[in-house]
């Protein structure tokens, strides 16, 4: 629980630094890489509650792909 909080205060810094006129993408990675939404959206205050709530929702494996993470996020 500490590791999710410290993600979550983590992601909600970055996010909250974005205006409604950036776009944004959240990317969760472990076994998989899993984002957010299909594609880029703008970063309003619902775009980003519902980036933070999926982050939230997420079960995390344990484990963590980086090559799987750049090559996702590079796309």
């Amino acid at each position: 629980p500490a590791q999710r909080a410290a993600q979550d205060a983590v992601a909600a810094a970055v996010l909250g630094a974005l205006s409604p006129k950036d776009t944004f993408n959240l990317l969760a990675c472990d076994a998989a890489v899993d984002a957010a939404f299909d594609r880029p959206r703008p970063a309003t205050p619902e775009n980003v509650r519902a980036a933070r709530d999926r982050l939230a929702g997420r079960v995390s494996l344990g484990w963590t792909d980086l090559d799987a993470a750049f090559a996702a996020a590079l796309k």
